[in-house]
């Protein structure tokens, strides 16, 4: 039997689906942040849960996304299987601040991994907390928009425009 929780959020901007894992009766770690609609997390089925705190996470992301909330900081995130490298480069991003993007050789500087460019943009393809961790603020050097979700072109950049466009970013 899975710990695995989940919640979704229906907004207008995106579906999205918290996995989250209880620490402890009060606590909760997101797992993954995945757009849409989803009853498994990595083929484990998550139990949709009404927990306080994954609640008060889902408040906080449909604030976000209705411009009410600048800092999804406080979501605590489960960094449990991730390498250091992987776990620098997800906190260099986690400090973009609202309305500034950096390019991805900017984030591997960030990181302290100044040559890993295209290792630093790997990390980000497969960001598994899109908008906590937002990778939608890391574009091309020539400052082209870039990829979004592993996309390139499509509703994975619409996305990726509308919520830079929100946040103040025109490319």
């Amino acid at each position: 039997m899975s710990d695995l929780i989940r919640q979704h959020i229906k907004h207008p901007t995106v579906n999205i689906t918290l996995f989250a894992r209880p620490v402890d009766k009060k606590q909760v770690r997101i797992v993954a942040v995945m757009y849409g609609i989803h009853l498994c997390y990595n083929g484990i089925e998550a139990k949709l849960s009404d927990n306080s705190l994954l609640k008060k996470y889902s408040k906080a992301l449909k604030e976000y996304l209705d411009g009410k909330v600048h800092s999804l900081g406080r979501i605590k995130l489960s960094l449990d299987g991730y390498t250091d490298f992987q776990k620098r480069v997800l906190k260099a991003a986690r400090s973009i601040p609202r309305g500034r993007t950096v390019s991805y050789k900017e984030l591997a500087q960030m990181s302290g991994y100044p040559k890993a460019v295209r290792a630093v943009a790997n990390v980000m393809r497969h960001n598994p907390f899109p908008l906590v961790i937002p990778c939608h603020r890391v574009i091309r050097s020539g400052g082209s928009i870039g990829g979004f979700g592993g996309k390139v072109r499509g509703a994975n950049i619409r996305l990726k425009r509308k919520l830079l466009e929100r946040e103040g970013v025109t490319l």
